[in-house]
């Protein structure tokens, strides 16, 4: 009886004393809904680049440098524009290179907005010839995806993830690769 009741005592301190050395769980992960997002695929920032834009001044700057100049514009709207009203929202925008398709996946966790992002590439049998005309290999090589994230005020910490995952239907690994925390006054 003794022993059963030993053996009893050094399980229950087993479970409690695991209990004890678990990490704290992290919020659960859930989507979100920004109030726009915009997307297309000929930016005229070519490389990674991920801001977080609060008014207008800055928005201005950054959204003729998307645009680029007019040899950059051959393949979308020359007179494309984007308006914001940065006392009730800002934008979180997101370039991130060529690939034939992109896309982007706004999520929350706690109180950060989780904002990750993919190239996503198909893959052809080699051996063909590119027979395609002069202006759409041009168009292909212009290809830079963008995102524009608009999201109502106040302002959260916000992180940029990109997918490494390579394996076709396995879940996304999202890898951190910006982190913009909330302002101290939130607006």
């Amino acid at each position: 009886m003794l022993a059963r009741a030993a053996v009893g005592s050094i399980t229950l301190c087993a479970v409690v004393l695991g209990g004890l050395a678990q990490e704290p769980k992290q919020p659960q992960e859930v989507k979100f809904k920004p109030t726009l997002i915009l997307t297309g695929s000929h930016s005229a920032i070519r490389k990674n680049k991920f801001e977080v834009v609060a008014n207008e001044r800055d928005w201005q700057k950054l959204w003729k440098e998307h645009r680029g100049d007019a040899a950059a514009r051959l393949f979308t709207d020359a007179d494309q524009s984007f308006d914001v009203d940065f006392d009730t929202h800002y934008v979180v925008a997101v370039f991130y290179g060529g690939s034939p398709e992109g896309r982007v996946t706004p999520r929350r966790r706690g109180e950060a907005l989780l904002i990750g992002y993919e190239n996503l590439y198909y893959q052809t049998e080699g051996g063909a010839v590119d027979t395609s005309p002069d202006l759409s290999k041009a168009q292909e090589a212009t290809t830079a995806h963008y995102a524009f994230l608009v999201l109502s005020k106040p302002m959260k910490t916000v992180v940029i993830e990109r997918n490494t995952q390579r394996v076709l239907g396995e879940p996304p690994i999202w890898e951190e690769q910006k982190r913009f925390p909330a302002p101290k006054d939130k607006k």
